[in-house]
């Protein structure tokens, strides 16, 4: 049975589009500014934006060129109507997102960049492949950091690097924390219940947009007695998950309580943040909201958090477990390339200027 690549791709922006309501439109054209699929919501030229996306690919290739650890690009402008950011999947392939003029570009990157690696499997689908086409259901503040008012350019993450970091997985016992590990690192789950015994940890690889990240995963115990310890274990994290389950009430309200505990021995305000809420399988049994969640984390951005997420998971299904580790490695990423980028975004403007 032969793959319908266009099936696939309209599958995928019905999804897209029942999760992030500010895209209007969605399109993936060739160098020539040939449109290759597209899909839209309201009444949005698709031609006009195939031109501009024909315009804006030297200009991303310039930018791979110049600097050569770098084989992808993504740019933003702002029209009288609608905003438009450009994702290069590869060197002849543009994904082209139409956003509402009052969306923000911040909120919508994390979403776009995982529509860009579903649209790269769409595109390089082979028979028997197993194209998953959910997107999953998380609320992302972006750092509120002012940008440039007449901004046209908005460099993000590039691809063919290396990065190795870690990060702890904290929450109440009995919550999914080493299933969800497992489920990410075997594919495996296990009924049998055995807590942590202070720390385990575990070193997992996955390929996220063509950049080799390995996860160094610090497993933490939620035992009282291991809190004098913990604090030790901490040290030097770079991100974290925050895991509740969804079937009890508590294990919510102590997040704020794992929050505050981190918070006392890193600077949370630059550690990328998971809020994960686990067990989503359980329905009949679930008491915690899907908007519950959500309030908490805004709660938590309000603090100034710069990078904060919010995921619910199902170790015993497999439910958003990759995309919750995939997610995190953007926040990683988009960390510690802010640097480089703002030195990419100045050269840009410069050679525009």
């Amino acid at each position: 049975m032969s793959i319908n690549l266009t099936e696939l791709f309209e599958t995928l922006c019905i999804n897209f589009f029942e999760v992030n309501q500010d895209i209007d439109a969605i399109i993936v054209s060739d160098v020539d500014g040939l449109i290759i699929f597209g899909e839209k919501r309201e009444e949005v030229d698709l031609e006009i934006v195939s031109v501009l996306t024909s315009i804006v690919h030297p200009v991303l290739e310039r930018i791979r060129d110049e600097f050569a650890f770098q084989k992808f690009g993504t740019a933003s402008f702002d029209t009288e109507k609608h905003r438009l950011l450009f994702i290069s999947i590869d060197e002849k392939i543009t994904l082209s997102l139409v956003i509402d003029t009052m969306a923000s570009i911040d909120k919508v990157s994390p979403y776009a960049y995982f529509l860009a690696e579903k649209t790269a499997r769409i595109l390089n689908a082979e028979e028997d492949d197993v194209i998953q086409l959910d997107i999953p259901n998380f609320e992302y503040e972006a750092e509120k950091a002012e940008r440039l008012k007449n901004q046209i350019y908005q460099l993000r993450l590039d691809i063919g690097r290396k990065f190795r970091f870690k990060f702890i997985i904290i929450g109440d016992h009995e919550v999914g924390k080493t299933s969800i590990v497992r489920r990410f690192v075997e594919n495996k789950f296990t009924y049998d219940y055995r807590a942590t015994i202070g720390l385990n940890i575990l070193t997992h690889s996955i390929n996220f947009l063509d950049n080799d990240v390995k996860l160094s995963i610090w497993d933490i115990g939620a035992q009282k007695y291991f809190r004098r310890f913990r604090n030790t274990y901490y040290i030097g994290a770079q991100a974290a998950f925050i895991v509740f389950d969804l079937t009890i009430r508590e294990s919510l309200e102590n997040v704020m309580t794992w929050f505050q505990e981190i918070d006392n021995f890193l600077n949370t305000k630059d550690l990328p943040i998971i809020i994960v809420g686990n067990k989503s399988d359980l329905k009949a049994e679930r008491v915690v909201d899907y908007q519950e969640g959500v309030e908490l984390t805004n709660s938590l951005s309000e603090r100034d958090i710069k990078n904060i997420s919010y995921i619910e998971t199902s170790a015993l299904t497999g439910e958003n477990i990759n995309d919750a580790f995939r997610l995190i490695s953007y926040h990683y990423i988009m960390k510690s390339k802010e640097i480089e980028e703002n030195k990419l975004k100045a050269d840009v403007l410069e050679e525009i200027n």
